[in-house]
């Protein structure tokens, strides 16, 4: 069986320097393959680890043999990928390592189904996911989610395994989407689950019977509109469900807010500028069902970037394949404001102006209307160039030759 790292260090510094006879007992081959079979495989350049270890061992003996582990320790250490997290992401990942069930809750728009996935899927950068599990599991919940879907069931084509079972059994974040929408009845089907998550070698029983041992990986994010001991008042479908749902997120809920950092680095400045315009305008009324999400934004700024392109002659730019200029990002935002009721359309034309908060990077609109905004970016020289420095930053890509950076 082969040697964990920490046991062959263990050996290392137990190791005489030489025999009786005078000869070294762990040679520099050895020191090498045990660098390439323990260290290399998570160090990115081997070839530095092999010429610092030459020098360290000239003529080996014990102090040496323990100031290459320790060597190796600190390069391991070093190596180990770090998750680029937010405070509020580090906490939940505590939480999903503990066992705990976490439920992330906020308003329509703050990024609560993006971050689950985000945080799934950095886990598995790091190697704590295997290449072949799957980071994340899904359950999109609503009053149509059947037994089928979480724990599985019969259907006309033959017994159909539940997603939660799946993730159960294979490993990886199971992410119960929008869970106040569950029927609390159908919800009442993840108890079993949700109240052995921290537990080891422990079997739940799905939709044909069958019992099924629990992945050591297997995590469970839910998100949701409400706390889920109310239906909340500004959003639809939402159910009161039965506390003991509760009491298995209990000291495990995050409320999540507009991460305004992740928006900007994953926007065009002018995109973000009038969203974030926007969102300030619609959180001034604590009713108001209409939000600015990051869905949003990326929606505006594909249409953005699809203009741009063709507004400055890219080979990237797509053609409209009708000869007409195609839809604009002014277009796009004019379609969301279309759907306001008449007064807040009215005051968000004549008399919204942006406030300094809505800058990003070279492109600022304080005091501007949402009009003037919308009439200037595809013609003022400033933002035009500030879209070219963007869609390099964004794609690493030259929108000039269509060659990457």
């Amino acid at each position: 069986m082969a040697l964990s790292l920490e046991e062959i260090l263990e050996k290392l510094k137990n190791t005489p320097a030489t025999s009786q006879s005078g000869g070294a007992v762990v040679d520099e081959a050895t020191m090498k393959k045990l660098v390439d079979q323990k260290v290399a495989e998570v160090i990115s350049n081997p070839q530095t680890i092999n010429r610092i270890m030459s020098e360290i061992i000239k003529k080996p003996s014990s102090p040496d043999y323990i100031k290459f582990a320790e060597f190796i320790k600190d390069a391991t250490r070093g190596s180990k990928k770090v998750i680029e997290c937010t405070d509020a992401e580090t906490r939940i990942i505590d939480d999903m390592l503990a066992g705990n069930n976490v439920y992330l809750l906020g308003k329509a728009g703050t990024g609560k189904t993006y971050m689950a996935e985000k945080i799934a899927e950095a886990l598995k950068e790091t190697g704590y996911y295997s290449a072949e599990q799957e980071p994340y599991w899904t359950i999109n919940c609503s009053q149509w989610t059947s037994p089928i879907d979480i724990i599985g069931g019969y259907t006309i084509d033959g017994y159909k395994q539940g997603t939660a079972i799946e993730a159960w059994i294979k490993g990886g974040v199971l992410i119960l989407d929008e869970l106040p929408k569950l029927d609390p009845n159908t919800a009442g089907l993840l108890n079993d689950m949700l109240a052995k998550t921290a537990r080891e070698n422990v079997r739940i029983k799905d939709g044909n019977g069958v019992m099924h041992l629990k992945n050591k990986k297997f995590h469970v994010i839910g998100t949701g509109n409400t706390d889920l001991k109310s239906v909340g008042g500004g959003y639809s479908g939402n159910n009161r469900q039965d506390y003991s749902l509760f009491d298995r997120f209990a000291g495990s809920m995050h409320e999540i807010n507009y991460n305004i950092p992740q928006e900007k680095q994953l926007n065009y400045g002018m995109v973000f500028c009038v969203s974030q315009g926007l969102r300030e305008f619609l959180d001034q009324d604590p009713s108001s069902v209409e939000s600015i999400s990051l869905r949003t934004m990326l929606n505006f700024g594909r249409i953005y970037q699809l203009e741009m392109l063709r507004k400055i002659d890219s080979p990237l730019a797509p053609t409209t394949y009708c000869g007409l200029e195609g839809k604009t990002f002014k277009e796009s935002v004019m379609s969301f404001i279309d759907r306001l009721s008449a007064d807040k359309k009215n005051r968000l034309i004549t008399q919204f102006k942006f406030s300094s908060e809505s800058s990003s990077g070279n492109i600022s609109l304080q005091g501007w209307s949402l009009i003037d905004a919308l009439d200037a970016y595809a013609s003022d020289p400033i933002f035009i160039e500030n879209f070219i420095s963007e869609y390099e930053r964004l794609t690493k890509i030259n929108p000039h030759t269509g060659k990457e950076i």
